[in-house]
């Protein structure tokens, strides 16, 4: 019996010996001069094997397994690659990895070293496919909330979520999806939810004033996401459960052949998101209650195809989301009969061709938004819930935009780029309780020109490198409703710089001044309703924005970088609703100070298995209204510190990836006479990647708000505890032609 065993046991061993044989071997080179690129890191993805290349740029990895491998490199200023390759029985692996040296273009592409790298220009983060498949996060929410200077509050984990850079408001940070704007032309908010972070290639995240490149609604900031482009034909399907009632399946297929790609992805999420909480009343009293009508129902279907020839490409892509959830009563304003059905279709075609030096780009978007408000009350409805007046009505958004953009080199070290952009935005509403039309038939009508300029220049006796990249955008805008006319015309320039010395550590500086606004939207402008009236005299809100950074990276075991910014916004005309006389919500102009700093320490291990960041926020938010009462008090909703820390460790058993936070004061009135505790949260997520002879699959447990801190936004406004989620990525190891 005991030879059986040995028998047995020497034919596993001879199996695994065979399929551990395998290799996985590279160049690494630059994609412009072809020069080996000594030093650069090379990893794969969830094993924690890592390497460096050598004089030659190659690097080698052998005794691996037979199955699929995801290799990325990175190398200090260049973009960082990742490959898929499939290991088979008696065949060695052969890639070639050809980095691009990373360069200045409108939206603030970004120098990426490592995880979360800072950009030529300060305050813009990049990041990179890598980065959100390793981030810990399955919604793009969870992922933005571990950013330094980003607070999301969160109404339920798969709703609407109010983003907020640096003490902004919602409705002042600028959510584009390749280049459409996601924000509800309504009232100017972007529901994130909308994004499945599937389907996301990079995201760049500009932090202060954006208006100079992207016009109205950037005061606060910009998420600027592009969607990821097939480079091979495969299937994936993802598969989330968790607490509260969450599930989650998004298939996605991807082709590419010949010149041809296509991808298609079906996102469904519904969340039931019926918790406990408790909550002190007047009297001190406290009670305990189950949240209602807080689920939510989200179906997102999404496709992209491309074709390309030569110096050509076409890219035709569209899709359509629907959100059915609930806004829940007590711990909210809403009551628990309110609800919220959206549906957003949308179509995006673009053209780019290129010339000998420059590019010339032509795209149109057209959309359609439709959004259905009720709050009826059921006939055996509590007192306590009829604190907010029955409504339903229905809103109709829609949208087409034109632009043409224009890049080319002027000399060897300035480039330039023009675009120019036209849109219209319709708008329309009807109150279905009294037949009527709150706002009525709205349009904006818009044109601008954007002009942006970048030189570079270096000095190699002293190893500094110097760019500067001033800009200026022209806005006109026309609003009408009705016989209401309002013009509007606006002139943002900016200038940025930045400033690289190369020695035994690399030292930076930066700068960013420029002037942002952003126009009233139809909601301020023109509803009128029992509690809600707009005002059509409002003036479009105005600020400057300044900010200055200094940092440094050293290669010291891996990478090290310790960053610094300070920065200050002075915003003229802030547009705020206030509850005034009768009960009635009303929008007014008042004047602003946001002046604050962000301290960063990050490091990363040679092999890039193990990255740990830390940062701290602090804001002083001021209102600079004149009023005797709330003049110089401190803007509410507003943190006035945030320290975050992340550790992610990529093991060969799976990865781990840790976030902390916390959140400190903030005031819950204008009058500053009622503020809410501090708080902390920590996330965790485990995941391992398992390789079988037909499929890959990715298994993660994500548990949120692990301590469970049980918290308020504001007044009365309690989130979850702690939740669970487990979820399995399935990928079939085939090509799909």
């Amino acid at each position: 019996m005991k030879r059986w065993h040995l028998l047995i046991i020497l034919i596993a061993a001879t199996g695994i010996a065979a399929q551990s044989s395998h290799t996985i071997t590279g160049r690494v080179s630059d994609a412009l001069t072809n020069i080996p690129l000594a030093g650069a890191h090379v990893t794969i993805r969830g094993s924690g094997l890592g390497t460096v290349t050598d004089a030659t740029g190659r690097f080698c990895f052998e005794n691996l397994l037979q199955g699929t491998y995801s290799i990325t490199v990175t190398y200090m200023g260049y973009a960082p690659r990742e490959e898929d390759i499939r290991v088979s029985t008696g065949r060695t692996a052969d890639l070639v990895f050809r980095l691009h040296p990373v360069t200045v273009e409108l939206a603030g592409v970004t120098v990426t070293g490592f995880s979360g790298e800072a950009s030529p220009l300060p305050g813009t983060l990049i990041l990179s496919q890598k980065d959100i498949r390793t981030g810990g996060a399955s919604t793009l929410p969870d992922l933005l909330k571990s950013i330094p200077g980003l607070d999301i509050d969160p109404e339920s984990r798969t709703g609407s979520s109010r983003l907020s850079i640096r003490g902004s408001q919602a409705n002042q940070v600028l959510v584009l999806v390749d280049g459409a704007p996601l924000n509800n032309h309504r009232d100017g908010s972007a529901d994130l939810s909308l994004v499945p972070l599937e389907l996301i290639d990079t995201i760049t995240i500009k932090k202060g004033g954006g208006s100079s490149l992207y016009g109205s609604g950037a005061i606060g900031g910009v998420i600027d996401i592009k969607t990821i482009t097939p480079d091979s034909g495969r299937v994936q399907v993802r598969v989330q459960s968790g607490t509260f009632g969450s599930l989650l399946v998004s298939p996605r297929l991807t082709v590419r052949t010949g010149n041809l790609t296509f991808l298609t992805a079906l996102t469904r999420h519904v969340d039931r998101n019926r918790y406990p909480f408790s909550y002190t009343a007047p009297g001190d009293t406290l009670l305990n209650e189950i949240r209602r009508n807080a689920d939510i129902s989200l179906t997102n279907w999404f496709f992209k195809s491309g074709f390309r020839s030569g110096r050509h490409e076409a890219v035709l892509q569209g899709g359509i989301e629907c959100s059915d959830r609930g806004l829940p009563g007590q711990v909210f304003t809403w009551t628990p009969s309110a609800r919220v059905m959206t549906t957003r279709k949308q179509m995006r075609a673009q053209y780019r061709i290129g010339f000998s030096r420059s590019l010339l780009s032509l795209s149109l978007q057209a959309g359609v938004t439709r959004i259905h408000n009720t709050n009826i009350y059921p006939p055996d409805t509590e007192l306590r819930d009829r604190r907010y007046p029955e409504y339903n009505y229905r809103d109709r958004i829609g949208s087409l935009r034109t632009e043409t953009v224009f890049r080319a080199p002027i000399a060897p070290w300035l480039s330039g780029r023009a675009s120019w952009e036209m849109g219209m935005i319709s708008f329309s509403d009807r109150d279905l309780l009294d037949d009527s039309s709150p706002v009525g038939n709205a349009r904006d009508l818009s044109q601008s020109l954007s002009l942006m300029q970048t030189a570079a220049c270096s000095i190699p006796a002293v190893s500094v490198r110097a760019i500067l990249s001033p800009s200026l955008r022209y806005d006109g805008i026309t609003s009408r409703a009705g016989a209401r006319v309002r013009r509007e015309s606006m002139v943002s320039p900016g200038i940025s710089g930045r400033i690289n010395w190369q020695g035994p550590l690399q030292l930076y500086t930066g700068f960013d001044r420029s002037g942002n606004f952003r126009a009233p939207t139809f909601a301020d402008l023109f509803y009128q309703d029992a509690r809600i009236q707009g005002k059509p005299d409002l003036l479009p809100e105005k600020s400057i924005h300044t900010q200055a950074s200094f940092g440094l990276v050293c290669h010291a075991a891996g990478i090290a970088r310790l960053e610094c910014t300070v920065f200050r916004d002075r915003i003229q005309d802030l547009i705020s609703w206030r509850l005034g006389s009768f009960e009635v919500f009303r929008p007014y102009n008042t004047d602003a100070r946001i002046t604050g700093s962000e301290w960063l320490a990050e490091w990363e291990s040679v092999s890039g298995s193990l990255h740990a960041r830390t940062a701290l926020t602090i804001l002083d938010p001021r209102n600079k209204s004149g009023n005797r009462i709330t003049d110089n008090t401190i803007l509410p909703y507003r943190p006035l510190r945030s320290f975050k820390a992340s550790l992610s460790w990529h093991t060969r058993l799976g990865e781990i990836v840790c976030t902390y936070a916390r959140t400190g004061r903030r005031a819950l009135n204008e009058a500053n006479t009622s503020w809410s505790d501090p708080f902390s949260t920590i996330d965790l997520t485990l995941s391992r990647t398992l390789v079988f002879s037909y499929f890959t699959a990715v298994l993660s447990c994500e548990a949120h708000n692990l301590l469970d801190t049980r918290y308020e936004i504001i007044e009365r406004m309690v989130l979850p505890g702690r939740r669970l989620f487990i979820s399995i990525d399935i990928t079939p190891n085939l090509n799909i032609r």
